[in-house]
C-alpha cells in the first residue's frame, strides 16, 4: 500500500471559483484534461462532465486510496471517460506524449518546489501536453498564513511559479485571483499554438 503523500485528501475545489477556472482553461467537450496529483479527483470528476463522452480525463496521483475513491465516484456517476494511474509523478507520469489539451496542478506545485523535485515533473507535464496546450497552476497566496493551505514558508508566489516554469518552455498568459485564498497562473505549453 502506498503511503499517503503530504497534503493528500485535501482539495481546494470548494475554495475557488472552479467554473471560472474551467472557462479560463477553455475546457470544452471533446478535449483531454490532465489532472496532476489528482487526489480524490474532485477536479477530475467536474472536468469529466465538461469534456463529455467524446473527451477524456487523465488523473494521476501517488496516493492509491485517493485514486480508488475517484474510480468509485466515477463509476457511481457513470463517468466512463476517466483514466487513472498511480505513480510517483516526481519520476514519471504514465500517459503518452501529446495526450492532453489542458492540464491542472491544483495546490500541489508548492510541495514539489519545497522539496526541489519539480524539474522532472514539469518535463513530464510538458511532454504530455499537446504543443500549445494550456496549463493552470492554482496555488495559495504567499502572503497569507494557513489554514487553509500550507504554512507560509512553503507557499510560492505566482512570480516564482513563472520563473520555475519558464525554463521548461511554459509561457505565462496571465495571473488572477480565483478565490479568497488562491491565485490562478495560466500558461501555454511549449510548441506552436493549436488553439486561439
Amino acid at each position: 500500500m502506498t503511503s499517503k503523500p503530504p497534503g493528500a485528501g485535501r482539495s481546494s475545489f470548494e475554495l475557488i471559483d472552479h467554473d471560472r477556472l474551467f472557462r479560463r482553461l477553455d475546457l470544452r467537450e471533446g478535449l483531454t484534461f490532465l489532472d496532476v496529483a489528482s487526489g480524490r479527483g474532485t477536479y477530475s470528476l467536474a472536468a469529466a462532465e465538461i469534456v463529455g463522452p467524446t473527451g477524456r480525463v487523465l488523473a494521476v496521483d501517488l496516493w492509491q486510496e485517493g485514486i480508488t475513491e475517484l474510480e468509485q465516484m466515477a463509476e457511481k456517476q457513470r463517468l466512463a471517460n476517466i483514466e487513472t494511474a498511480v505513480s510517483d509523478i516526481r519520476e514519471k507520469i504514465p500517459f503518452p506524449d501529446n495526450a492532453a489539451d489542458v492540464a491542472l496542478m491544483a495546490t500541489t506545485l508548492h510541495d514539489f518546489i519545497h522539496d526541489d523535485r519539480q524539474d522532472t515533473l514539469l518535463r513530464e507535464v510538458a511532454r504530455i501536453l499537446k504543443p500549445g496546450g494550456r496549463l493552470a497552476v492554482v496555488d495559495f497566496f504567499e502572503h497569507l498564513d494557513g489554514p487553509p493551505g500550507p504554512p507560509r514558508h512553503i507557499r510560492i508566489s505566482a512570480q516564482k511559479v513563472k520563473e520555475i516554469l519558464a525554463p521548461h518552455g511554459f509561457r505565462c498568459l496571465g495571473v488572477e485571483d480565483i478565490g479568497p485564498y488562491n491565485y490562478l497562473a495560466l500558461f501555454r505549453a511549449p510548441g506552436k499554438s493549436q488553439n486561439r
